[in-house]
């Protein structure tokens, strides 16, 4: 949705980013703005989930001009098995 690549019927309802917004230089400018909401049921809804997803994401994600780098970036950002508690014996 921000790189333009999604279709029209999703990217229309898409929140602008937290830096078109504004003519200064902020530090949250490539976060969406949330969407807001009444009920938890909206709240836990498609959009709003994305959104709070896309905002966890680091800086250097977001930026990225190709969905391969995208891809790398967030395979990156995923945490690892902690070894110590993986090693070779199952628990009884």
């Amino acid at each position: 949705m921000v790189q333009g690549l999604s279709p029209e019927n999703l990217s229309s309802p898409s929140p602008q980013l937290v830096g078109e917004r504004s003519t200064r230089s902020l530090r949250n400018s490539p976060h969406l703005d949330g969407a807001w909401s009444r009920t938890s049921l909206y709240q836990n809804a498609i959009l709003p989930s994305t959104i709070s997803a896309w905002n966890s994401l680091p800086d250097e994600a977001k930026l990225v001009d190709y969905i391969s780098d995208f891809k790398i970036a967030i395979d990156n950002n995923k945490p690892r098995k902690n070894p110590l508690f993986y090693h070779g014996k199952q628990r009884q």
